[in-house]
């Protein structure tokens, strides 16, 4: 289990692929109805409003 960031659609739409760190690029998941993306990643959006809100991600055994 860890925490994640839940975004909106739209803005996984505009970062999705894009490089936040030099050869680090987002790459934002659904999960349970919500696009989510790690906090490391959350760190570099620079506007803090984007993130929905903060949530425990539970990996199923297939995506451990």
């Amino acid at each position: 289990m860890k925490l994640v960031a839940v975004i909106s659609e739209e803005t996984k739409n505009n970062i999705q692929g894009t490089e936040y760190v030099e050869g680090i690029y987002y790459n934002p998941v659904e999960y349970n109805g919500n696009w989510i993306i790690s906090l490391v990643e959350a760190q570099y959006l620079g506007d803090p409003g984007i993130i929905l809100e903060i949530i425990m991600f539970v990996p199923t055994e297939e995506e451990e």
